[in-house]
């Protein structure tokens, strides 16, 4: 059975024994046939005429005949505008209205039966039941009949209000040829995506026509329409080139392969996009929308409000693609005479310093015990074992060669352990230690420099009260261009460059060298995530079927295929032309010939610095027996 929340508006209610209007006939005739399971929004005025209207559509629902099926309503709302002023007007409707939509989905019809069609009325109906916080009813999921004269359709569906409505029909009789016509907007039907009139059948009785869809979805194909598309000023995301003219306008960017290469193939349509609006109310300084102290917004945001642009790209907060980071320069490569000893710790050179005293005093107390004067030769025979040098003086009782057995096995495993330890050491120097969070960054030695792109990111730290946070915004440095200036120090310097991450990738792809690249080091870190996407007006008629495909791109990983693509075809190949062009090769030359770490899978050759601990206890060997033969020059003299 159907439910109302209100007894007093039961007598509108009661069953008619005939249906006066044929209009109503048809509405009634649709519900029944096309909506199975639904709630019904009434907005209508004080004309008694409605009152009639609202009997005869509702009258076979809640009274239905043995042949028809059982009422599938489940709520019914009446919604009535009066006064004269309608800007003015007093609204009279029911308060759990508003708590509609929070009840779960409820397929919801809407039927709008007004005697003034006129666009302040119609403006005042669209802010009643589709405001754009808490609405009673959804312009993009709802589906709307308006019952007007048929000489009014075109006019009324082309307002703005119902024009922004994606599923809506317009029923009425036409008075010359005295029949029922049912009409809507095909919003891009007509050449270049132009909106156009369109008549659905009825049967001469003026019933709907079984098995026929009077709400189909008109937004799967836009007829070479060419919309409007605003972008914030971020060169790493998406680049068109002023004044904005023309269409198919984006340069490169991973959005330009979105729109040419998907979404553009699937709803045939076209685009032109332009830099947001700043705040100077001028297109072109904006970014994805800022709103101000009076209420307004600048940016996408803008743009999108005041109808300028269909679709836009704008950011939000969530926790998937983009977000803040940081880079360092790599780790400095310590090389030092020290690196001889490195391959132990102070323990093992303890040890072994020990071992050689332990076997050095039981050779003394064998030599004691057999009476043998073999202890001399003992200290020059653990020394040479131990540089890995023959020695003839070996000695011939059995108590010393168990001793020196025991030594010379011991002697065979460090010595090993070293070697490799020192090979090691050789190849791959001792390297300093780099901050790999935002934490271990602000308490680092390292300087900052944080690229502010908006005030988003900026804001988010400088209010923030954790206290890595409040040091970060002390000690970093502001960098308001695009980025590279904090990117070269940090490839050159102790110092970490904190961008966007999209941002930065971009900053290395366009403009450092292969080799240059490899002195960086991208940080695990990340803060402040955000996300990207195409944003559109409140409920707008772009909305589900954009997003549905855009799903569908996501789940591939699209997304990052385009953004790779981009990268490598837009911004690194234009680039090496550019090189060998103005006759910078050694850019590339450095990557092939001078990378420190690996080149095509090999290892790059030791270099000076890797062996200089070598040269350097030759030369202070070398300057210790000048410096003993200069003394016993003397000393003979």
């Amino acid at each position: 059975m159907s439910h109302f929340k209100t007894s007093h508006f039961n007598e509108l209610y009661e069953p008619v024994s005939q249906l006066e209007n044929q209009d109503d006939k048809v509405i009634s005739a649709l519900l029944h046939q096309q909506f199975p399971d639904y709630s019904l929004v009434i907005v209508q005025d004080n004309h008694s005429h409605n009152d009639e209207s609202v009997r005869s559509i509702l009258a076979p629902i809640l009274h239905p005949s043995s042949s028809d099926c059982q009422c599938q309503l489940k709520t019914t709302y009446l919604i009535k505008i009066s006064g004269a002023d309608c800007r003015s007007a007093p609204v009279e409707f029911l308060p759990a209205a508003f708590h509609l939509n929070r009840r779960g989905y409820q397929q919801k019809i809407v039927i709008i039966m007004l005697n003034d069609f006129q666009s302040a009325v119609m403006s005042v109906v669209s802010n009643i039941i589709s405001p754009v916080y808490i609405p009673i009813t959804r312009k993009d999921e709802d589906f709307y009949i308006f019952k007007a004269e048929s000489h009014f359709h075109r006019r009324l569906l082309l307002m703005k209000f119902p024009h922004n409505v994606k599923f809506k029909i317009a029923i009425g009789r036409e008075r010359v040829r005295n029949v029922i016509l049912v009409n809507t907007i095909c919003f891009f039907c007509n050449s270049f995506g132009s909106p156009k009139l369109v008549e659905f059948p009825v049967k001469h009785s003026g019933i709907p026509m079984e098995n026929f869809n009077y709400f189909p979805d008109l937004v799967n194909d836009l007829n070479g329409k060419c919309l409007e598309v605003s972008i914030p000023y971020v060169r790493s995301e998406i680049e068109a080139d002023p004044p904005w003219l023309g269409m198919r306008n984006a340069k490169r960017g991973n959005w330009k392969n979105l729109f040419e290469d998907y979404l553009m193939v699937k709803f045939n349509f076209t685009y032109h996009m332009f830099v947001s609006t700043g705040a100077d109310g001028k297109i072109g300084g904006g970014g994805t929308g800022t709103k101000l102290l009076n209420g307004s917004w600048t940016g996408v945001v803008a743009d999108l409000i005041s109808g300028r642009a269909q679709l836009g790209v704008a950011a939000s907060n969530t926790n998937d693609r983009r977000c803040l980071t940081f880079v360092t320069s790599q780790p400095l490569k310590y090389f030092s005479p020290v690196v001889f000893i490195r391959p132990f710790s102070i323990t093992p050179w303890l040890g072994i310093f020990f071992t050689a005293a332990m076997v050095l005093t039981l050779c003394y107390i064998a030599s004691k015990v057999q009476r043998k004067t073999w202890v001399r030769p003992i200290i020059p025979l653990l020394v040479s074992t131990l540089l890995e040098q023959s020695n003839r003086s070996l000695p011939t009782t059995l108590g010393f060669r168990f001793i020196l057995a025991i030594w010379l096995y011991f002697v065979m495993v460090m010595m090993t352990l070293y070697r490799s330890k020192l090979v090691t050491l050789l190849a791959f120097p001792i390297t300093s230690e780099i901050p790999k969070t935002i934490e271990e960054l602000v308490y680092s030695d390292y300087k900052i420099g944080f690229v502010k792109h908006g005030e988003s990111a900026y804001g988010t730290l400088a209010s923030s009260t954790d206290p890595v946070y409040v040091q970060l915004i002390k000690e970093m440095e502001i960098f308001t261009d695009d980025g590279l200036n904090c990117l070269n120090k940090a490839v050159n310097h102790k110092y970490g460059c904190i961008p966007y991450d999209f941002a930065l990738f971009h900053l290395v792809v366009r403009n450092l060298s292969d080799y240059e690249e490899s002195k960086i080091v991208f940080a695990p870190a990340r803060t402040y995530n955000i996300y990207t996407g195409i944003g559109t007006e409140a409920k707008s008629i772009f909305k589900i079927n954009f997003s549905k495909w855009l799903s569908y791109a996501n789940s591939f990983h699209l997304p990052d295929v385009w953004e790779k693509m981009d990268m490598y075809k837009n911004v690194r190949l234009p680039n090496i032309r550019w090189w060998v062009n103005t006759n910078q090769v050694n850019k590339l030359r450095n990557f092939r010939n001078n990378n420190e770490d690996f080149v095509s899978g090999k290892p790059a050759n030791l270099r000076m610095a890797h062996t200089a601990g070598l040269f350097y206890v030759l030369l202070m060997c070398l300057f210790l027996s000048v410096l003993v033969y200069v003394i016993e020059i003397a000393w003979d003299r």
